[in-house]
């Protein structure tokens, strides 16, 4: 996937964030002048929308590919906490040695990179 060029002013992420939202508050607000048909997609997208929040919100994925512009996506979960977050606050966990970065329950890239090396040794694969 590449980036596309800008179509115009760019936005922080945090305002990005700010207009994306109030964009869907505004698509979720009854109009007087609604059909039955508007109203019903209102609801529907109003549930979608929580749903779909509520995922953003609890992403630390989607937060570390913003403000942290990882560039590569760890694909190793930590043996440890499996891929889930451990509920450990920053600095890194010290529950795994911290093996898992930034708590994320998944290993830094690099160590994704050592994992995968360990793994064949371990296995006698060079």
């Amino acid at each position: 996937m590449t980036a596309q060029e800008p179509r115009g002013p760019t936005l922080h992420a945090s305002e990005f964030c700010n207009v994306f939202r109030k964009w869907a508050q505004l698509s979720m607000a009854p109009q007087a002048s609604d059909s039955e048909h508007e109203t019903r997609w209102r609801k529907d997208f109003r549930r979608s929308w929580e749903f779909i929040e509520l995922a953003i919100n609890k992403s630390c994925l989607l937060d570390r590919l913003i403000y942290c512009q990882d560039k590569e996506v760890s694909t190793t979960p930590c043996p440890i906490h499996k891929g889930h977050w451990g509920g450990i606050t920053l600095p890194a966990c010290t529950h795994c040695g911290g093996s898992c970065g930034c708590n994320t329950g998944w290993m830094q890239p690099i160590l994704d990179q050592l994992a995968i090396a360990d793994e064949a040794q371990a296995e006698g694969v060079k």
